[in-house]
């Protein structure tokens, strides 16, 4: 996977969840244009600079760039574990939902912005890891980004296979669209080799919970986990010491 110059690209995909705030700004409940009600005269205000839509102005950001002689390529999972389909894509199929409007809109809007068009590869989540590590051990040039699961990303990144997002100056994973954790959760020795946010629906669509039974944390003389999260001391450590070697063979069978 050859490093390109495409972060304002990377940056500027990551807009899905402004467009559904900002799209509905810009006209009234029946589709008509706003009534100007204020008393300022008409000519007084159309000289008065207009504030920037949200994706606009996050577009503004980043410098202008003619990206028409090659097209920004994606490769992404359709859905997760086989068992819930995620929507980081547009698809025809899903034409008409609200996530996938928003997604074709998105896209256009980058399309217009950086002259580029935007091609995506859609591999089954269980094969996705082994696509992009093929690739790139061979030095095909046909990936740009990759949208995968936490537990695949962890296990590129074992491989030496993504890009540093330090190496890229464009890149500022603390703005607004880029989930404020990234860098405490995923920096590894002043490295970042993933990050996530708006720049994918499944960061909203597909969240993890974990459930812990309160009878067994008082019966081992346990800290709460509860209590380890709002002083800032649930980690992994803490995980296996509340779960390790506390097992009890219920029926004597020895398992």
């Amino acid at each position: 996977m050859k490093k390109r110059d495409i972060c304002s690209m990377i940056l500027a995909s990551a807009m899905t969840l402004t467009f559904f705030a900002s799209c509905s700004d810009s006209a009234g409940p029946s589709g008509e244009s706003p009534v100007n009600t204020s008393g300022e005269d008409e000519t007084t205000a159309a000289e008065t600079e207009a504030p920037v839509p949200d994706e606009y102005r996050v577009l503004q950001e980043f410098e202008k760039k003619d990206y028409s002689s090659s097209p920004f390529r994606v490769i992404a999972a359709k859905n997760y574990l086989d068992v819930l389909e995620v929507y980081q894509i547009p698809c025809e199929e899903h034409k008409g939902d609200v996530v996938n409007d928003a997604l074709v809109y998105r896209d256009q809007l980058l399309s217009d912005y950086f002259g580029t068009k935007i091609e995506y590869t859609i591999i089954d989540d269980a094969n996705i890891a082994s696509y992009i590590s093929k690739a790139v051990t061979a030095g095909d040039d046909i990936y740009d980004v990759g949208l995968v699961g936490l537990g695949y990303g962890i296990s590129l990144i074992r491989s030496g296979v993504p890009a540093n997002y330090y190496d890229y100056p464009d890149i500022n994973v603390d703005s607004e669209y880029w989930n404020k954790n990234t860098k405490y959760d995923f920096e590894l020795n002043s490295r970042l080799y993933m990050a996530t946010g708006d720049i994918t629906t499944r960061s909203v669509i597909a969240p993890f919970g974990m459930f812990f039974n309160k009878a067994l944390i008082a019966d081992y003389s346990l800290d709460s986990p509860y209590d380890l999260v709002d002083v800032g001391k649930w980690t992994f450590d803490s995980l296996k010491k509340i779960t390790q070697d506390k097992g009890k063979d219920l029926n004597g069978d020895g398992q």
